[in-house]
């Protein structure tokens, strides 16, 4: 049988693809980062890049340093007291700039004499509230029971969620904690007398039974609805459940007014989410011209280049391998820096955009 056999060769073929390098795929995310999220992947960066570092805050700034320069020009004093100036005498003589560069650009940093530290803030020393299973526990360790009671009453702790309900089944929690299901029924009773009230619960029923058992045993009428009429009670279905029951709508209507006093998830009272703050990245100051744009920039970390980092990718007594991460290192957090001013300058034009317009 004769057939033609596929022909295999090399073929060029011209194609135009938008391809998102690394750095532009950066900037794109930090463009989007508001200024607490971008606060958070600074400081990442800088503990995943050693070359990274933050510049001090009681860095003398270019202008101080200029300010410095001229200074220097006129407080030459003449031998008779007067101050003149010696045009022949380089002002940069009068400043030390190897005990500048010493101080403040050497990683191995050491503050000047007669630097003022700050204290820290007795906010640093301020307890964390407590949560839901701290408060469970410390009642426990006050409790007197057995050790296989207590280790089950932890377990049972562990598995509660943020409203303070029980969501799993004790036969698994006994199979996963090794604790026999005697135990972890008692542990169970016992976790239920726990503040707050109706803690450990498996139901909203369940839950407001315990309530009830301490803080109404009484009233026999809020049981029985808890107990069997709880959906009508959430569509306001009071004249049936009079009914049911074969009482009054006037006392059907009280025992409902104490169920509304209970709380139906006990754990969020020691479970609260803390408020998260929002910081403006600029602000919008009225001006006799208009509005400015100023970046609010309180917080971010000011970043620079390692000044013993950049002095490896000259020394010669580096081996190549070193050199090369050096550069690396260097390349990337160079690229960091520039996304970020990169955003600092396209939240400007956006927002003189939007005041233009």
């Amino acid at each position: 049988m004769g057939g033609s056999q596929p022909r295999i060769g090399l073929n060029l073929r011209v194609a135009q693809k938008q391809i998102l390098t690394p750095g532009l795929v950066q900037m794109v995310s930090v463009l989007a980062l508001n200024k607490l999220e971008l606060r958070d992947m600074i400081n990442q960066e800088m503990v995943a890049n050693p070359v990274l570092e933050e510049v001090p805050e009681d860095l003398p700034s270019l202008e101080e340093v200029s300010q410095k320069i001229e200074g220097g020009k006129t407080s030459e004093t003449s031998p008779n007291g007067d101050h003149s100036v010696d045009g022949n005498r380089d002002s940069f003589e009068e400043i030390d700039f190897g005990s500048f560069f010493r101080d403040y650009l050497d990683p191995g940093f050491r503050a000047p004499s007669g630097e003022i530290y700050e204290k820290p803030s007795f906010e640093n020393f301020l307890a964390q509230a407590s949560s839901l299973t701290d408060h469970l526990e410390w009642q426990l360790s006050l409790t007197t029971c057995s050790k296989a009671v207590s280790e089950a009453a932890r377990s049972i702790i562990g598995n509660l969620n943020e409203d303070g309900y029980l969501t799993t089944e004790l036969e698994e929690i006994a199979e996963t904690g090794g604790h026999p299901l005697q135990d972890v029924e008692v542990a169970l009773g016992l976790v239920q007398e726990f503040d707050p009230l109706g803690v450990a619960a498996r139901d909203v029923r369940e839950c407001l039974l315990i309530q009830l058992h301490t803080l109404a045993p009484e009233n026999t009428l809020a049981a029985e609805i808890v107990s069997g009429h709880l959906k009508l009670i959430q569509n306001k279905h009071y004249r049936e459940i009079a009914r049911a029951l074969d009482r009054p709508i006037q006392a059907v209507e009280r025992a409902i007014e104490v169920i509304r006093k209970l709380d139906p998830r006990p754990g969020q009272r020691y479970n609260k989410t803390q408020p998260r703050l929002i910081e403006p990245d600029v602000y919008f100051v009225k001006t006799s011209d208009g509005y400015d744009v100023r970046l609010d920039e309180d917080g971010l970390p000011q970043l620079r280049l390692s000044h013993h980092y950049r002095r490896m990718l000259t020394d010669k007594a580096a081996t190549r391998e070193v050199r090369s991460y050096v550069k690396e290192r260097c390349n990337s957090a160079l690229q960091l820096i520039k996304n970020i001013e990169q955003r600092k300058h396209t939240i400007v034009r956006v927002c003189e955009a939007i005041i233009r317009r």
